[in-house]
C-alpha cells in the first residue's frame, strides 16, 4: 500500500485514505482526522489573507505602471527608495520572494505582450540557479 506525506503533521498517510487540499495545493494531502484538517484549514485561511493583501498591493503597483512609459521609471525609483529604508533582513527577504516570483514567472505562458519578460525571467532563473538568499 503506497503512502504519501501529510501536509499538516508530516506523517505518512495511506494514499487511498488521504484527503487532497484542493487545486491550489497540487499533490498536498492530509490525514482524515480533525486535527490535521483543522491545521490545514488554518494554513489555507492564513495564505488567503496574505494573498488578498498581496493582490491589493499589486493592483496599486500595476496602476502605477499602466498608462505611460515614464511611470515605470518613477515606480523603480520609489520602490528603491522605500526598500532602502527597511531593515536589511527584510530587504533580503523581499529579494528572496522576488527571486521566487521570477523563477515562477519563467514558467508562465507567453504571447507577444509578455514574451520579453518571460524570456528575461528564464535567463535570470538560470543565472541565479546556485544563488541562495539566507534569512539572518
Amino acid at each position: 500500500m503506497a503512502t504519501v506525506k501529510c501536509s499538516a503533521c508530516g506523517g505518512p498517510v495511506e494514499e487511498e485514505k488521504a484527503l487532497p487540499l484542493g487545486s491550489d495545493y497540487p499533490g498536498e494531502v492530509v490525514h482524515d482526522d480533525d486535527g490535521c484538517i483543522a491545521k490545514a484549514r488554518e494554513r489555507i485561511d492564513q495564505e488567503r489573507g496574505v494573498k488578498d493583501e498581496v493582490s491589493k498591493a499589486l493592483r496599486i503597483l500595476f496602476g502605477q505602471v499602466n498608462g505611460s512609459s515614464k511611470s515605470g521609471a518613477t515606480l523603480v525609483r520609489c520602490l528603491t527608495a522605500s526598500v532602502r529604508l527597511e531593515h536589511r533582513t527584510l530587504q533580503q527577504g523581499l529579494m528572496a520572494a522576488l527571486k521566487g516570483l521570477i523563477e515562477n514567472y519563467a514558467e508562465f505562458d507567453e504571447d507577444l505582450r509578455n514574451q520579453d519578460a518571460v524570456e528575461w525571467a528564464r535567463k535570470v532563473k538560470e543565472a541565479g540557479r546556485d544563488c541562495y538568499l539566507r534569512f539572518i
